[in-house]
């Protein structure tokens, strides 16, 4: 309901900017379009998400309202029916939690410095990685002396725009491997910490999945299908986020109040 911009229809008006914010990322309009690739690209795929949403329904038909968990009492709101779309937004909105971007703080300095020394202060490599140095390393050179001026002098202009809420500090991932020679056993372990937002209650659980070929067990939350880190009898794996600059914000500039066209380039 959050990734569709539907939360308001559940608790009233306090949502609806964040409906609207949600819809204006087209969150929704994701999930259909992965929807739409699925059925014309990837139907095996797509049989998989639909039999997941046939049994969370069956559950759904079947749990009386004195079952609900006391979430849903509180609100007086009965789950709706699942369904494929529905997974493919859980898809949409984790992305949306995970990717960074700080478009309009650096749409205010273009503004103030100019885009030739913005260009200098910030260019486009991935400042978040770090070097792997040897521990053995040894530096045999002489560094470059650097003259530091006494005073820098900035224009002092106001922001043009105020910058956009950013995620929670701590929120990302990160993953690592222990080689079996460091280890009592002899075996490698994987570890993995996804550093993901805290909710109560917590939308992860840990799960088993057993077939006469396979047996697999892990971590994962409701809409999403099978293990997302765990391990089977030969290998193990997780998932790490980079949090990344993949979002842009385009402003939109109507041709009249239908909203049935905008603007693009000089046309």
């Amino acid at each position: 309901m959050a990734a569709a911009g539907r939360i308001s229809e559940i608790v009233g008006p306090v949502a609806l900017e964040l409906d609207r914010m949600t819809r204006r990322k087209g969150l929704a309009y994701g999930a259909e379009l992965g929807l739409a690739y699925l059925k014309e690209k990837d139907p095996e795929t797509l049989k998989l998400v639909e039999a997941y949403a046939e049994g969370v329904n069956a559950y759904i038909d079947q749990i009386s309202s004195a079952q609900l968990p006391v979430e849903y009492k509180i609100l007086n709101y009965r789950p709706e029916k699942w369904s494929g779309y529905k997974s493919l937004l859980l898809l949409k909105y984790m992305s949306d939690m995970l990717v960074g971007d700080r478009d309009l703080e650096y749409s205010n300095l273009r503004k103030i410095l100019g885009k030739e020394l913005l260009n200098k202060l910030f260019p486009e490599f991935p400042v978040d990685n770090d070097p792997v140095i040897e521990a053995d390393r040894v530096w045999d050179f002489e560094p470059i002396q650097v003259s530091k001026p006494d005073s820098l002098n900035f224009p002092n202009d106001e922001l043009v725009i105020d910058p956009l809420p950013q995620p929670e500090e701590g929120t990302g991932s990160n993953n690592w491997a222990v080689s079996g020679k460091k280890t009592r056993n002899g075996y490698p372990i994987l570890a993995n910490d996804p550093h993901l937002s805290l909710n109560l209650p917590s939308l992860w659980y840990s799960m088993q999945l057993s077939t006469p070929g396979h047996s697999v067990k892990g971590a994962t939350l409701p809409g999403a299908l099978g293990v997302i880190s765990g391990f089977n009898e030969n290998i193990a794996w997780g998932v790490t986020n980079a949090t990344k600059d993949a979002r842009d914000w385009y402003k939109i500039t109507f041709k009249d109040e239908t909203r049935g066209s905008y603007k693009y380039g000089e046309s």
